[in-house]
């Protein structure tokens, strides 16, 4: 338990310690910051249709201007309690906040993540750490140091593509991913230590019905001749 929060974190499920960081006042005041959301939008006298709308203007622009973001916006927080300490370093904040927005899931974010729990996903061979939040909106995987720095190196570009599909209609199937952290939580007591790099996705299945899945791989080494 953190003073001044309702994420409980547990050590088994490092997705609380996202929670807990995207919930801290000091990121809310950066958020606001950047999403450079006035106090006051709209006079008081202005009709309350008028005044969604004009928001609703602001909020796109603030959006469609942060996903052109070509900086890398890097916070880090760290949290002790009682010997714990727990760190966690948020990647690309600004861009990464305007796709959530974007997709309509910023505001239940930080409420998904505060529970998650381990998911066999039965494929792949990285030997990678996946979770999935319990309300089965969110797909947690661990990236390797190799696989982070690829994606900074690509960053800028994938961002300029989900920027096109999200406001000039380009085609997709590509699942969202939502955010990049690394996550730190040392106990001495129970000496639970984990140490990783997460990327949160879309879950392609949620609240959705299917009748067949198809794994799709753009490696041309596995393609057959």
């Amino acid at each position: 338990f953190w003073e001044n929060s309702d994420i409980v974190v547990r050590e088994d499920e490092p997705a609380s310690i996202i929670a807990l960081a995207l919930s801290c006042t000091d990121y809310l005041t950066k958020k606001k910051q950047f999403r450079q959301e006035p106090e006051n939008p709209t006079p008081a006298d202005v009709d309350a249709s008028i005044a969604r709308r004009f928001r609703a203007i602001l909020a796109s622009t603030s959006i469609a201007r942060n996903l052109k973001r070509v900086n890398n916006t890097n916070i880090r927080y760290a949290f002790q309690n009682r010997g714990v300490r727990a760190q966690c370093k948020i990647f690309f904040a600004e861009p990464f906040d305007a796709m959530r927005r974007k997709c309509g899931v910023a505001e239940r974010f930080v409420e998904s993540l505060s529970r998650c729990l381990k998911w066999d996903s039965k494929g792949g061979k990285t030997k990678s750490l996946f979770l999935k939040t319990l309300d089965d909106r969110f797909v947690l995987k661990s990236l390797s140091a190799v696989e982070v720095n690829a994606f900074f190196k690509f960053a800028a570009d994938y961002f300029a593509f989900v920027h096109a599909m999200l406001f000039d209609g380009l085609p997709s199937v590509i699942a969202k991913m939502l955010g990049l952290f690394q996550d730190t939580i040392r106990n001495p007591v129970t000496g639970m230590e984990f140490n990783w790099f997460m990327l949160i996705m879309e879950n392609l299945f949620y609240d959705r019905t299917t009748s067949r899945r198809f794994d799709l791989k753009g490696s041309m080494r596995n393609r057959k001749m």
